[in-house]
């Protein structure tokens, strides 16, 4: 397995250490209440850049598929007993795997342009 140079964010109050170039994503899809990422990879060689996360709001997901369509692909799996906490029933899970790293860097750039930043109680962009 790669390993990654890493950066250390702030993901609805808990920190995590997140590969670096894929990271404004997994801070962006935290930037809607109804969604938690669960593992993230920037990608190397033959592997593609994903987030996988949860959402929970239909319309929250609409909204990051309608941002992602020209970038990435959307997954859908379901959780099993092995990937879901115990007592919990199954879920859906969705995996963002980016068409390249160049489309994770193009999505990178226009994320930057957008106003959720201002949003957030710690700007993860200022921890560098």
């Amino acid at each position: 397995m790669v390993k990654h140079k890493t950066e250390r964010i702030i993901i609805k109050m808990v920190e995590a250490e997140v590969d670096e170039k894929i990271a404004p994503v997994v801070v962006w899809l935290n930037s809607y209440d109804s969604v938690t990422t669960q593992f993230s990879c920037q990608g190397s060689g033959n592997s593609l850049p994903y987030a996988l996360f949860c959402c929970f709001d239909g319309m929250d997901l609409f909204d990051i598929c309608k941002k992602l369509i020209q970038f990435a692909t959307i997954e859908v799996s379901i959780s099993t007993k092995e990937t879901q906490p115990p007592g919990f029933p199954p879920y859906l899970r969705y995996t963002a795997r980016f068409f390249s790293t160049r489309q994770l860097a193009k999505f990178v750039e226009e994320i930057d342009t957008w106003d959720f930043w201002e949003d957030l109680i710690i700007d993860p962009r200022s921890m560098k």
